[in-house]
This record gives C-alpha cells, sequence and structure tokens, in this order.
C-alpha cells in the first residue's frame, strides 16, 4: 500500500521529515503547504511534489492519505484539525501545541475523525530511552523515587529561533513526556525558578515535579552551550529506585567532520542525514511507526492524550515559573 504524505511547514523540521520520507518504502510526497516561498523552494529540492501556500490549498486539491505537521510549535492547531477533518493520518510534531486550550481542540478533531493520530516525541523512538522504559517496567529499579533530567541546548540555536525559543516548550517538553513514559507514573504538581535575561524567556530552568505515589523529578532545561559544542546538545537522564537505578548518559555518541575552520557534529542516535544516505535514527523510527499504524490501522504509537498531557504539564511549569508558586495538575 502506498501512502501519500503531505508535509505541512518546510522549515528545518519540514526538510528532515522530507529527507525520510523521500526514502521510505512505499511512500509518495504528494505535497507541501509553507507560506515562505524560500521554504518551499528547499524542500522541493529534496523531494519534488505541488507546493502550497496554505494548507487549506493543498488539502482541498491533493487530498492526502497523511500529513505531518512541522509548522511552528504555536501554529499546529488549525493545519491539524483541518487535515484530520478531512480524514486524513496525522503526526504532529511535539510539542503538540503550546497551549491547553489548543492541544484539546486537536485531541476532540482526533477522536471525532477516528483517523490514527500521532504526536512526534522524538525520543520515544530513541533506542537508549526505550531500553530505560523496559528496564524500569521489568522491575530493574524496584519502586522509582526520583528521576533527573538536564537538556543544554546551543546559545546559538537559541538566537536562531528568536523569542519564540521558549526552554520549556521546545526542551523540557521532552522529558515532560520521557519521565511520565518511561517511569509509568503520572505528574501531579510542579515547580520552576529560572534566569531571566530582559524580556526574553529564560536561558535556564530548574524544575521540580512530583510523581504520583511518590517520588520526583527534577529537570534542567537550558539554551547555554557555546556555539562549537559537540552537536549543540548535552543531555542525560537518571532513574533512581529502590533498588537500582538506570541511566540514559548524554548525547556525545557524536560523528565529527572537520573541514576547514568549521566542524560539523551529527548525531546518529537522533536523526543522521548526510548527502546521498537515507535518514538514520530516532526520526526514521518515529516515521516508520506512524506509516505502520496507517497501514495497519493500529493504535497510534504516541496518542494524542499523551501530546495533551505533556502541554498541560509544561503549561503549568510556565504559569509555577511566572508566579512562583508550586501548581497541582488534575490527573
Amino acid at each position: 500500500m502506498t501512502v501519500r504524505v503531505a508535509v505541512v511547514g518546510c522549515g528545518v523540521m519540514g526538510r528532515r521529515y522530507a529527507a525520510v520520507l523521500r526514502a521510505a518504502h512505499g511512500v509518495e510526497i504528494c505535497g507541501y503547504a509553507d507560506p515562505n516561498p524560500e521554504a518551499r523552494e528547499a524542500v522541493c529540492r529534496i523531494a519534488a511534489a505541488p507546493a502550497f501556500a496554505d494548507h487549506r490549498a493543498l488539502l482541498a486539491e491533493i487530498r492526502p492519505d497523511a500529513v505531518c505537521v512541522c509548522t511552528p510549535d504555536d501554529r499546529h492547531r488549525a493545519p491539524a484539525v483541518d487535515a484530520l477533518e478531512t480524514g486524513a493520518a496525522l503526526l504532529v510534531e511535539k510539542p503538540l501545541a503550546t497551549s491547553v486550550e489548543d492541544a484539546g481542540a486537536i485531541e476532540r478533531a482526533a477522536a471525532r475523525s477516528g483517523a490514527v493520530a500521532m504526536v512526534g516525541h522524538l525520543l520515544r523512538f530513541e533506542g537508549r530511552y526505550a531500553a530505560a522504559r523496559q528496564a524500569v517496567a521489568a522491575g530493574g529499579v524496584g519502586h522509582v523515587h526520583g528521576v533527573h533530567a538536564h537538556r543544554y541546548a546551543a546559545a546559538a540555536d537559541r538566537r536562531r529561533r528568536g523569542p519564540r525559543a521558549s526552554g520549556l516548550w521546545h526542551l523540557a517538553v521532552h522529558d515532560v513526556d520521557l519521565v511520565r513514559w518511561i517511569t509509568g507514573r503520572e505528574i501531579i504538581a510542579v515547580a520552576a525558578s529560572g534566569s531571566n535575561h530582559g524580556d526574553e524567556p529564560p536561558a535556564i530552568v530548574a524544575a521540580h515535579l512530583a510523581l504520583d505515589g511518590g517520588g520526583v523529578a527534577a529537570l534542567e532545561a537550558a539554551w547555554v552551550l557555546p556555539d562549537a559544542f559537540c552537536g549543540h546538545v548535552w543531555t542525560g537522564l537518571v532513574v533512581m529506585g529502590s533498588t537500582g537505578c538506570v541511566e540514559v548518559p548524554s548525547t556525545h555518541a557524536a560523528v565529527a567532520a572537520h573541514a576547514g575552520n568549521a566542524i560539523v557534529y551529527t548525531d546518529p542516535t537522533r536523526f543522521f542525514e548526510p548527502p546521498g544516505l537515507p535518514a538514520q535514527g530516532a526520526l526514521r523510527e518515529e516515521i516508520a511507526a506512524f506509516l505502520n499504524a496507517v497501514r495497519t490501522g493500529t493504535p497510534s504509537p504516541v496518542p494524542v492524550a499523551d501530546g495533551r498531557r505533556a502541554v498541560e504539564i509544561v503549561a503549568a511549569l510556565e504559569r509555577a515559573l511566572a508566579e512562583g508558586t508550586r501548581v497541582t495538575i488534575a490527573a
């Protein structure tokens, strides 16, 4: 079965999706949508397909089987809901949205549609985190007492993204989802503090999460790494329990390409897209899981409800950070 897939949002992530889809078996990239003509031109160089300035024109004319929404984080709602209302399957980049209202609207549209709807929480498809989840589920650490995770990204990436570069929405949301997924425990209350620089979002945020059944998680998210730092990211996660612990160490398993005065680091555990070679790593596995669910009609590998819960928790963290309070989150 050939799946006709459209990509809405043709920036960095949209182009990465196009590269993976181009190499996937049984997939036809049937169209793109992005208001930026330069972005449309760039993605068409990866894999040629009709390109539209508006996603609604794409949906009306092309009628894709599936849609990948890769627009900026705060602009997921309209293309996601519109795609679902045509009956298309949906894969939407994380976070599902940047407001609880938008996340709820997408979840309700998915329920009405009945089509496969998946949130692209990429790290669920990274083998080391999956192994950590398996170890915890098998009782390898006993009762979970605590989790510590850090996710530091390059300051240059923050500058590139501009005012919308929220460390909570772009970085911490990964670990919020991983805490729930790996431990199988719900987050029921949060607190946070951060360093502020003028009107910008905090460059560093430290978060404290309370887990149901006892236990805590401590998260750090920051845009502070020097531009030349290996892979532009430094992460780690430890789950501590009554009988043991599981560690996912820093993502320094990078390939370094030296050319002139430049060093380019690529991390094959996340995505690996050298020219001429098919994409590998977690993004390929994520998209493959989505396509399998579309073909077989099996449940979404990352349900929209999980994406909505991550949004609720990050929204609570934003409130806790702004007000300096502990925020309880309804189950």
